[in-house]
């Protein structure tokens, strides 16, 4: 997971992972991933899988899309936001 989420450390002001068996059998694992962002909505998802090491693995896949996915939407500018005003001369 850390490899997953280090680029992205600079906009993560913290990170909780915890991962549990689903219904006391061992037979399904859940991953629940909650990301506090500076300055961005928080991350917060579930992801079920039948092992431990599938449910973080693709934890971990989905943590990295959306952290690039959100960092690139915010690098662009929002619909029905102006593009900056040239200052006029005086």
């Amino acid at each position: 997971m850390s490899g997953a989420i280090g680029r992205f450390r600079d906009h993560i002001q913290w990170a909780r992972v915890k991962v549990a068996d689903v219904d006391g059998d061992g037979a399904d694992k859940r991953c629940v991933v909650q990301l506090r962002l500076r300055n961005l909505p928080d991350v917060v998802f579930a992801i079920k899988q039948l092992d431990v090491r599938a449910a973080v693995d693709a934890a971990a896949e989905r943590v990295s899309r959306v952290l690039a996915q959100r960092l690139r939407r915010q690098q662009k500018p929002g619909r029905g936001a102006s593009a900056p005003v040239a200052a006029l001369p005086a």
